[in-house]
């Protein structure tokens, strides 16, 4: 859940790496 609390700002330069780790805490949070 922590990922998700990151400023989504620092990641808009790189919307691969945003969006992997948007999916990669979904899942986590689908888990929980």
């Amino acid at each position: 859940m922590l990922c998700c609390s990151m400023n989504i700002n620092t990641f808009q330069t790189n919307t691969k790496l945003h969006y992997k780790l948007h999916l990669t805490c979904t899942r986590y949070n689908s888990r929980i």
